[in-house]
């Protein structure tokens, strides 16, 4: 198992592979026997992520080559701005808003905007909720997971334009998952054959956005919504802390693991802790961190002396992908752990 500045080198150096491999292309998920990377000319909100990755790995490797290629990457999916897609918020969040927030980038400033005005027009009047959209599950179709990919550029936007308003969109929509679509992801375990059900994932990513909510208020019905799905995950996994891919079936542990889920949770929990002032609230999470990162470093290549995959994949993640190799490793998990490592290197956040 790598130590954490081992682990960080190891995650940057499987980006820098990975663009080596892939070429103009984006990738998905990669087959965990030998990194062999699935990938698409038509991406769905995670090719944020691998524009977010190339600039964090472009800035602490100091390879401004990276950085041009993100900025020009996201220039390319520029018209999806007028997709009628809640998820293209997280997208252009990862993609131009923090590109415009670590450089003079008045370009890429003003496409994260248009993003975020486009995400906020898809608020229903009655409830505050967003759909997912036309283009991405229906205008009547609403997600758990959406908390956060569903509000990031709103925290941006407040910030950046110092508008009050879209924090006030961002609280509704949020205050709606959490009375309607937080409980009934969170059911008691019962008996069952794991199938392909990635509730984990949907899980990590709400609590995921219930704490950046946190970071941005300080309103403490948020910390408690993401804290409510942290202990559900943490009670409901094994010894390894790897949450089961569906939480739901079988005792703690039971199923396939999803180290994207617990990738993700890393991500969010570091956030937390490197807070300056550190806030007391957090302090627990902190405790938890520690074993859930020990435990995400031993599923990182090289696992052993004869492992001759590539460097730093993080495989038993999975795929959501349909045809996709059991175990693979995914951009997803890879994103996160890396965020949570440079969160804990640089004790700061990001961007």
């Amino acid at each position: 198992m790598a130590a954490r500045g081992r682990l960080l080198e190891l995650l940057c150096e499987r980006v820098l592979s990975t663009r080596a491999a892939i070429g103009g292309k984006w990738p998905v998920d990669a087959d965990r026997r030998d990194g062999t990377w699935t990938t698409t000319a038509a991406p769905d909100w995670t090719w944020g992520l691998w524009v977010e990755c190339l600039r964090l790995v472009g800035e602490r490797k100091n390879l401004p080559e990276l950085r041009e290629e993100a900025r020009a990457r996201t220039l390319a999916q520029a018209g999806q701005v007028d997709r009628h897609d809640l998820t293209r918020g997280a997208a252009f969040y990862y993609s131009a808003a923090r590109l415009a927030c670590t450089g003079s980038d008045p370009e890429m400033k003003d496409l994260a905007l248009d993003a975020a005005r486009s995400v906020s027009d898809m608020v229903d009047d009655v409830t505050g909720a967003r759909c997912l959209g036309r283009d991405a599950g229906g205008t009547d179709k609403h997600a758990l997971e959406t908390a956060l990919t569903g509000t990031l550029l709103d925290w941006y936007a407040t910030k950046t334009i110092n508008d009050k308003s879209w924090a006030a969109g961002a609280r509704r929509h949020l205050d709606f998952t959490v009375a309607e679509l937080l409980k009934p992801e969170m059911p008691e375990p019962q008996a069952g054959t794991a199938g392909s059900n990635f509730r984990s994932r949907r899980l990590a990513y709400a609590a995921a956005g219930y704490y950046r909510a946190w970071e941005a208020t300080r309103e403490r019905r948020y910390l408690d919504a993401g804290d409510r799905i942290v202990d559900y995950l943490w009670l409901n996994s094994g010894a390894d802390h790897m949450p089961p891919r569906d939480p739901a079936l079988g005792g703690p542990g039971a199923g396939p693991a999803d180290t994207a889920a617990a990738a993700i949770i890393a991500s969010a929990v570091s956030r937390l802790v490197v807070l300056d002032p550190p806030h007391e609230l957090v302090r627990r999470h902190a405790a938890r961190l520690g074993p859930i990162l020990d435990s995400l470093a031993s599923h990182v290549t090289p696992v052993d002396a004869k492992d001759t995959r590539p460097h730093g994949m993080l495989v038993e993640a999975g795929s959501e992908r349909s045809g996709a190799t059991p175990a693979a490793e995914t951009l997803v998990g890879n994103f996160y752990l890396l965020e949570a490592l440079i969160c804990l290197d640089r004790r700061g956040l990001p961007c």
